[in-house]
């Protein structure tokens, strides 16, 4: 049992290590109820990262079109295009990503997620599903402290200077963006086949999947 348990941190570490370690860095702009951002990170980015594994570095960026506005007493009031609900997971979202979880966690957190969230759900359930997907590198308790607290603000504030600064400016969600850059070409090819755009894209240690 100890044994395994050593093998499973080793793999971890491995993981997390390759994914720094890429040279190519895949940056996605998404909403926590967008259909589309729905539909590519169920359909494309989950399983293609199945036969990808860390060959390349996910960056994720938890807000699209929601904007804030501070109010009089301190507090934001934020508003998101699809309704209360989606606020709520963007700041779910935002804090998970927030403890840099290893990537294969961060994804796995994401498929779960959003394979259950929709615009009917009560604040308490999205809280639960939260709690159901955290696990190895990400902590739920650390997610509610930090979705109560200030922490949040403070991460969601920083999305939104970091869309207003993107050149070109963000088209809409989903957005993925590859070393920085935004073609739209490459990302039209990506949300239809992800692994073979990032087989593509990669310079060095393609996995096996790539010469298939």
């Amino acid at each position: 049992m100890f044994s395994k348990v050593i093998l499973f941190l080793a793999a971890s570490l491995c993981i997390s290590c390759s994914a720094q370690d890429s040279d190519l860095n895949v940056t996605l702009f998404y909403e926590g109820l967008c259909p589309y951002c729905h539909d590519f990170i169920l359909n494309q980015l989950y399983p293609g990262y199945q036969q990808l594994g860390d060959s390349f570095k996910l960056d994720v960026v938890p807000y699209g079109w929601e904007t804030y506005e501070k109010q009089a007493d301190g507090t934001i009031k934020y508003t998101c295009q699809h309704g209360d609900n989606e606020c709520y997971i963007n700041r779910i979202h935002a804090c998970v990503v927030d403890q840099k979880p290893v990537q294969s966690d961060l994804i796995n957190f994401l498929q779960c997620y959003l394979s259950q969230a929709s615009a009917y759900n009560i604040p308490e359930e999205l809280l639960d599903m939260a709690k159901d997907c955290s696990g190895g590198s990400i902590s739920f308790d650390e997610i509610q402290v930090c979705r109560e607290g200030s922490r949040a603000d403070e991460l969601l504030l920083s999305y939104s200077e970091r869309q207003s600064k993107l050149n070109p400016a963000l088209p809409y969600v989903p957005n993925i963006r590859f070393n920085g850059v935004y073609d739209k070409d490459l990302e039209n090819e990506a949300t239809q086949d992800f692994v073979a755009t990032i087989c593509s894209l990669l310079k060095d240690n393609k996995p096996n999947v790539c010469d298939a």
